[in-house]
């Protein structure tokens, strides 16, 4: 189980289990410390919750803005799997895209899920 894996402080495993590639990070950052400050300062960025309130309010260029920064964090972090979910939100609202409301929010709920993904993996892996 996720939790069993994350428990036993093996940051690969947490890294899979969120669909990270931890040795393209560590082959970057050869330093499994660092790697483990990065993960656990990584719900403190506030990119995810900005994006949600932006599309809430409508704003459709902040919220792009937010998944750029979110996208790029990911791309640093080798977080894979939310990397893929928050480009293809971020090109969604690029400006000039006609991607539709509602296309918008699927692409939403797929970052989300991605995102509470990584949460629970980091929570897991605190304990």
């Amino acid at each position: 189980s996720l939790s069993k894996s994350c428990s036993k402080v093996d940051i690969r495993a947490c890294f899979h289990a969120f669909g990270g590639d931890f040795e393209e990070l560590y082959g970057r950052i050869p330093n499994e410390n660092l790697i483990r400050k990065l993960l656990l300062r990584f719900p403190e960025d506030p990119s995810w919750q900005d994006i949600g309130q932006a599309l809430e309010e409508d704003r459709r260029e902040a919220a792009f803005r937010s998944a750029h920064n979110l996208k790029g964090l990911c791309l640093n972090l080798s977080f894979t799997q939310l990397y893929r979910s928050s480009s293809a939100l971020t090109e969604a609202l690029r400006p000039g895209s006609d991607a539709d409301d509602q296309h918008i929010r699927q692409l939403y709920e797929v970052l989300t899920r991605d995102y509470r993904n990584i949460l629970t993996t980091i929570e897991a892996f605190k304990e």
